[in-house]
């Protein structure tokens, strides 16, 4: 899985968190913990995003192999029958309150991460998943603050989500303090 794969994987793993979260299917606090494992997951893909932005292009190795392309596409087609066959008997029912992988329900530490902002675009939830991962998960409150800003020039952004960035803003003002910056 690429990074951006990664990235977008835990990202949309948290948002489905959260709508488990409210429907009561999973209990806030195994919720926090999942949350904070998934932040953790996104800091990590967009670390290494930004990383490879930073190195210099390195020009495409040209291999003309037809061959190759063919048995990764039979290879790709196979994986797929298999998993059509053998994941259906595999899949078990899930227990109240029970995860899909494990089926155990386990207390967890609180999470700091502000929640998700309600009535906001796609674009608006992302800026704020990615200011809350550059503030909590990778410490970094001045990349917090550049998107925050960012997230606050949003049109039509409801008035609470904007005091949720005002709160946030100041969180991260804070952090920057404490650190001298």
């Amino acid at each position: 899985m690429t990074a951006a794969e990664e990235r977008d994987q835990a990202l949309g793993d948290i948002l489905a968190l959260e709508a488990q979260v409210k429907a009561g299917e999973i209990p806030p606090e195994v919720g926090r913990r999942l949350r904070a494992e998934y932040e953790q997951t996104a800091a990590s893909a967009i670390r290494r995003l930004e990383e490879t932005a930073r190195q210099p292009a390195r020009r495409p190795r040209e291999r003309g192999s037809r061959t190759r392309t063919a048995a990764y596409l039979v290879t790709v087609a196979v994986a797929g029958i298999a998993a059509a066959v053998v994941l259906p008997a595999a899949v078990q029912q899930r227990p109240q309150n029970g995860f899909i992988t494990g089926n155990e329900v386990v207390p967890v530490p609180r999470s700091s991460a502000a929640p998700l902002p309600s009535g906001t675009g796609a674009a608006a939830t992302a800026l704020w998943m990615k200011a809350n991962l550059q503030l909590f998960a990778q410490n970094d409150p001045a990349a917090a603050l550049e998107t925050l800003d960012q997230l606050r020039q949003q049109p039509g952004l409801p008035a609470r989500t904007r005091q949720d960035v005002d709160t946030m803003i100041a969180t991260a003002r804070r952090e920057l303090a404490k650190e001298g910056r």
